[in-house]
């Protein structure tokens, strides 16, 4: 079983390159954003408790994430997991670690795509004019969830450093271009994997 990260700031194409990996690879893609949001359009318990947060773009106490994953994995039979925002915190990050240690499994390896600032604006924006999400059409919102991921990257980035699995991956370039950068790098962890 292979488990990927998938780590970066809003925009920058981790929901795009996930599941294109997802498809390839064939791994669950987890999107702890789209689970939030669907736990908010069915209107859940959780939904309820975590909608201002998600609208604001705060971070989403570690306890409704976790309880989601934990649900996810423990109804799923996947051959391994892409996770795509999470960890967000350094908390979550030993608590994804945790939750898969507990289940014999481990993280393979954590991909940050890295892209200049305009570039994952100009990406937002975009990705606004097309989908419904709450998060993409308030500017204090995306100031926010962008200032909370700069806020927490470097203690995220160096917890995956002191494990070794921490790899980066430029996503300025056209969707082939990165998807094709991270396809060589995962064809590694597999390689490596098989030994």
């Amino acid at each position: 079983m292979v488990n990927l990260v998938i780590f970066g700031p809003p925009g920058v194409g981790k929901g795009t390159h996930s599941q294109l990996i997802a498809q390839k690879y064939k791994l669950k893609h987890v999107s702890s954003g789209d689970i939030l949001r669907n736990e908010i359009n069915q209107n859940t318990s959780i939904g309820l408790n975590v909608i201002e947060f998600v609208k604001n773009g705060d971070l989403v106490p570690d306890k409704y994430i976790i309880n989601l994953i934990n649900s996810i994995i423990d109804n799923s039979k996947a051959n391994g997991y892409i996770f795509d925002g999470i960890p967000r915190t350094l908390s979550q990050a030993r608590l994804l670690l945790s939750v898969l240690e507990k289940r014999g499994e481990k993280i393979n390896s954590v991909i940050e795509l890295i892209a200049p600032f305009s570039e994952y604006i100009k990406r937002i924006k975009h990705r606004a004019e097309t989908s419904a999400r709450i998060d993409d059409t308030i500017k204090k919102t995306i100031d926010n969830r962008i200032k909370l991921y700069n806020k927490h990257r470097t203690k995220v980035v160096n917890y995956y450093k002191r494990l070794n699995l921490y790899r980066f991956v430029k996503a300025d370039g056209s969707k082939e271009e990165t998807f094709s950068r991270l396809c060589s790098h995962i064809d590694n962890i597999l390689n490596i994997t098989k030994r």
